[in-house]
């Protein structure tokens, strides 16, 4: 199958390495294969193949609303930001405007605490091995800018620039 798909795509094999972590990855930060099938239009097994790395699913590979609806469920572009970068390119958050003013509270905090955590428990798993490679680096860029987006918006309720 291999041969296949290197003679009939425009894609190679480690892109579709990339994008098929990238699409695990995605799973995890949505709570789970069984959590992110609720949020879609595939089944939990079709999933499944998205992801594997099997060279029977090597055509396998996300469609795009499946992928936005996965990267929704995440809180993250995990799949998408594989494809951009793919292409040569590179995902960046639209800064909200006239956000809604409000008190922080003590879920603020804990919100920021377990985004803090899992941002260190990603650092943690990345150096298990000694080495960050592609996907654990852009997993644990996308985490320190969500928690930047949270501390950011502290701020700003705090009445900070």
């Amino acid at each position: 199958m291999h041969l296949k798909i290197d003679k009939l795509r425009g894609i190679s094999p480690a892109e579709i390495r990339v994008i098929k972590k990238a699409t695990e990855q995605a799973y995890r930060l949505g709570g789970g294969i069984s959590v992110v099938a609720t949020r879609t239009r595939v089944s939990t097994s079709t999933l499944c193949k998205y992801a594997s790395i099997s060279p029977e699913y090597d055509d396998a590979l996300i469609p795009l609303d499946v992928a936005i609806e996965v990267d929704r469920a995440a809180g993250s572009p995990a799949i998408l930001t594989a494809y951009a970068e793919i292409l040569g390119f590179q995902i960046v958050a639209a800064v909200p405007t006239d956000e809604p003013e409000g008190a922080v509270t003590e879920a603020d905090a804990h919100k920021i605490a377990r985004k803090a955590m899992g941002l260190a428990e990603e650092i943690f798993a990345a150096l298990e091995d000694n080495v960050i490679d592609a996907l654990e680096k852009r997993t644990i860029i996308d985490k320190c800018h969500r928690l930047k987006r949270l501390v950011r918006d502290m701020v700003r309720r705090l009445g900070g620039a």
